[in-house]
Parts: C-alpha cells; structure tokens; sequence
C-alpha cells in the first residue's frame, strides 16, 4: 500500500518563513557577530546584554509582516533582569507598528514598572458583537490608534507586589464598508474613541523566570474605571483576572496552564470590547472573531526540548464570550489545538515561535516573539 502525506499550502508557507527567521536567528546569534553582545560591565549594577534582527512574523490579522525586532536586557545579582524590547514593522495588508514594552525592576526587585506603547495604523476587519456574530458579518475597516500601558508596583509581601495601571487609548476609525455594520448601526467607537483609564493592580509572582518560567505562579488582578473625561462617549469599568501556573515535569519539560477573564461594564468602544482570538490566547482563531462585555479563555501547553536552542509544544484552549456573566452558555464554548517550535535567542529565554493552530472555521500559523504566556 501506497501511503503519501500532503502537506496544506499553509503550512508549508509557515514552515519556510519559521526557517528563514530560524536561519536569520542562528546567524545573528555566533559569537564573533554583533548582534548579540555582552557588556563588559560586571559591576553591582550587573551586566547587560542585547539582542537585534531582521523580523518576520504571521498572524491571520495581519497577514505576512516585516521589519526590525530589538532588546536591551540588564542583568542584576539582586534583581530580575531589567529590559526593553520593541519592533517595527510592515505588513502585507498595509498595516503600520510600532511597539515599545519595558520591565524594570529595583532595589531587589521591590519596585517594579512596565510600560507598554503601541502606534498603528491597521485595515483590520470587524464581525459584529456577540456569540451571534457569523463570517457572513465580516467587513473591513481602517483606524490609526495609539495606545499606552503604565504600570507601578511595590512589594508588600513575599512574592505579592501592589500597585496603580494606568491607560491612554486613542483611536481614529478613518474608513468603513458603506452600508456595513459600522456605517449603520450606533456601535460605541464607531467615530473613534479616547479613553483616558487608572486603577488598582495586585500580584502574586513565584515564576524562576520572567520570560520562559519553568515552575511557580503567577496571579495578576486588576481593575480600573475609564470616567470618559476625554473619551468622548466613552465611559466604562474594565476588570481583569489572568492566573498562571508552570509544572516542571522531565528535565526541560514544563506543563503551562492559564486561565484568563476579561469583564467591562459600561460604553466601551468596539475596538476595547473582550475578545477571542490572536497570538497569546485562543490561537487557530483571528484576534477579534467574537467580542462581547465577557470572555473567558483557559489554556494549556506543553513545552520540551528538540535539539540545541530549539524546543516544541503542544497546546489546546477553550474560550468564549458573553454580554454579561450570568448569561453564559456552554454550547457557546470555542475550541482549539495546536503544535509549535520555538528557538531561544539568549539566555534570559526570549523566544521566537512558530505555532500552528486549528479552530471550528480552520487553521491557522503564527511567527512572532515571546511566549504566549
């Protein structure tokens, strides 16, 4: 018996973006090149480290992507390694990026900040609000939005730091579909919205590492009110609930779970809704196939090592969304699996990862940096 594997044009397309990145990645990072140095320093201060590369990344929202990808990282002997990482890039559907995330943390880790600014101009593509929202309702639209994270936190206790989130989210809705849901219908946001958000932020932290933890937990709440002083009708309460938990099974192995809730109240503009979808949660899904005031996501991942830098893992998810809590349904739950590779770029454990991912509509790839949680 004749047996043959054909391998879906998607997949193959994947494959070969993850080995130019991968190929890109191997060479930047021998020694003798530039692109992955070590300072000299090595006082009480620590030592610092970076990293610089030509970036290619996928996802279904934005179709193949190019640019430049960057970290500093400092090293402490009393405190987490410090960093700031960001990229620009350009997209084959005309979208435009700018991202910009830096983590500092002080006097032996007591005092921690993060700051996370995005600047975009992205076509993107809407499907209605609710569980009721069908592929049939997809239209295109275009905004330009700046959006900044600020974030301040103080231990109180062992492994438990309190603080204040703060947000400032502007966006310009600069073309819709004529006739389409947002040229129609009086959906918040749909002119562009402002909103200006602070609240309380408390977490719980036991990670062995920031970026590529292998055991402990990780608890993050937080809850903020955005009163629509400058936000135009804009005006509404955002809680937030993300818990992780890392299991250090064989030696390299770690099982990766996360549950993660995401509850507004108020007139939230449609771009700022709870949703399903994207890189870090509900992959095989688009980022925004179901928005409502309510979504909760679990998912797991199991994570081992190949052969060198590089790794695999096998993740599942469930996640849906609702317009309030007590009006969940289970035959509403949304479901995906996956495999990935993952290549570790330096030692503090950045990775760039490929993930190949399947929901109920079909499949879909992601190239991209960081873990997913």
């Amino acid at each position: 018996m004749d047996c043959a594997f054909t391998m879906p044009a998607s997949l193959r397309c994947c494959l070969k973006a993850f080995c130019i990145t991968a190929v890109l990645c191997l060479s930047l990072s021998c020694p003798g090149l530039l692109h992955a140095q070590t300072s000299s320093d090595t006082t009480e201060s620590g030592s610092g480290s970076w990293y610089a590369f030509p970036a290619i990344t996928y996802a279904p929202e934005i179709s193949f992507g190019g640019g430049l990808a960057g970290g500093f990282f400092r090293e402490s002997a009393t405190s987490r390694p410090s960093s700031v990482q960001g990229d620009v890039l350009v997209t084959l559907r005309g979208q435009y990026m700018l991202n910009l995330n830096a983590e500092v943390y002080a006097h032996a880790d007591r005092h921690r900040v993060e700051a996370d600014v995005s600047l975009q101009q992205f076509p993107d593509v809407f499907y209605g609000i609710g569980r009721d929202a069908s592929e049939e309702m997809e239209e295109d639209f275009t905004s330009r939005f700046a959006d900044a994270i600020v974030q301040a936190e103080r231990r109180v206790a062992e492994n438990f730091r309190i603080g204040f989130r703060g947000r400032f989210w502007y966006e310009a809705v600069t073309e819709v579909e004529d006739t389409g849901l947002l040229d129609t219908l009086p959906i918040t946001g749909r002119d562009g919205s402002t909103a200006v958000g602070i609240g309380l932020v408390s977490i719980y932290d036991s990670r062995d590492r920031v970026f590529f933890a292998r055991e402990g937990t990780l608890i993050e709440a937080y809850a903020k009110v955005h009163p629509g002083l400058l936000g135009r009708d804009a005006h509404f309460t955002r809680a937030v609930v993300d818990v992780r938990r890392y299991l250090a099974l064989r030696p390299g192995q770690v099982l990766a779970l996360q549950g993660y809730a995401d509850v507004v109240s108020g007139r939230v503009p449609f771009s700022l809704l709870p949703r399903i979808g994207g890189m870090e949660r509900m992959r095989g899904y688009r980022e925004g196939r179901y928005r409502d005031n309510v979504m909760l996501t679990a998912q797991a991942e199991w994570r081992f090592p190949i052969a060198w830098r590089f790794a695999g893992a096998v993740f599942g998810s469930v996640g849906s969304v609702a317009q309030r809590v007590n009006s969940w349904a289970a035959d509403g739950i949304e479901r995906a699996v996956g495999a990935g590779i993952r290549y570790r770029l330096n030692e503090q454990g950045v990775h760039i990862r490929f993930d190949y991912a399947v929901g109920r509509e079909g499949a879909a790839f992601y190239l991209t940096a960081l873990q997913p949680f």
